[in-house]
């Protein structure tokens, strides 16, 4: 009886480690089909947020819509937020959301409910196509948009959700040829 049990317990774990390894391997698979496609540079958009509640280019200059190439619609669309501001996070965050324009009201309103607890991001996801986390001095984060979701016919724009920002925080994003 004991010989038997030892034999069982034996092929239990065998099976249990064989099981293991296949959902392991099946996983890194998976980790792999899913990873992020890098953006090529063109489809690469960095912005700086600065004092004066203000979204800038790299050169610091005022950001009021950003222009994507058109076929970038079809690709992979990076955007990098750095904070440039001097004020820490909890007076002044800084964060990026990317949302269909239409939406902007609704989604500000959301992420003002959702609070500091949220650090003032959106907990809809309708109409949102990515945020930032909220950025305090000299932090970056980066959003990437998947190829294909940025539709023709719907416009689009960013905006900063911390408390008092979208007001000046915010922009189009336009498609060009």
């Amino acid at each position: 009886m004991i010989r038997l049990s030892l034999v069982i317990v034996s092929v239990g774990m065998m099976i249990s480690a064989s099981v293991s390894a296949a959902t392991k391997d099946k996983a890194a698979k998976s980790q792999k089909e899913n990873a992020p496609v890098a953006a090529s540079p063109e489809c690469t958009v960095s912005i700086q947020a600065v004092e004066g509640m203000k979204f800038a280019d790299s050169n610091g200059k005022d950001l009021k819509e950003i222009k994507i190439p058109e076929k970038c619609r079809t690709q992979v669309i990076q955007f990098n937020l750095e904070d440039k501001a001097a004020a820490p996070k909890i007076a002044m965050g800084h964060n990026l959301v990317i949302h269909e324009q239409a939406k902007q009201a609704v989604i500000v309103a959301d992420a003002l409910k959702a609070g500091p607890a949220a650090e003032y991001l959106p907990t809809t996801k309708d109409g949102v196509l990515g945020h930032t986390r909220t950025l305090g001095p000299n932090e970056k984060d980066s959003i990437v948009i998947n190829a294909g979701s940025f539709k023709k016919g719907t416009d689009y724009a960013y905006v900063c959700t911390f408390v008092g920002h979208n007001a000046v925080m915010n922009g189009k994003i336009i498609f060009v040829k």
